[in-house]
């Protein structure tokens, strides 16, 4: 029998979401970030999964939910936030585009 996976019950398996995310990740702060974007996209329609198999399917959505992050992770040029302070220092490059870098 399926039933609505709901926010309550999504609670419970917090703890287990956020060690397989740290597993993967082996950064506490991406850990974290997993975890929310893995229970927006989970909570953002409702899914209907079996109530044994609640955490299976929330693993599944982390790893692909992970999968999506590298991609995007390796779509970004790397630049590093000395290369970006120093061409606006010396005028050559965008202030605006200072945060942007410093991110990357």
């Amino acid at each position: 029998m399926t039933q609505e996976l709901l926010a309550a019950r999504l609670a419970d398996h917090l703890d287990r979401l956020y060690r397989a995310a740290y597993a993967l990740s082996g950064s506490r702060h991406d850990a974290e970030d997993l975890v929310q974007e893995t229970c927006a996209r989970v909570l953002a329609r409702p899914r209907h999964v079996r109530s044994e198999d609640e955490q299976g399917y929330l693993l599944r959505a982390l790893r692909n939910t992970w999968i999506d992050f590298e991609r995007a992770r390796s779509a970004r040029p790397a630049t590093s936030g000395a290369a970006a302070l120093e061409s606006v220092s010396a005028g050559t490059g965008d202030p605006g585009g200072l945060a942007l870098d410093l991110r990357g």
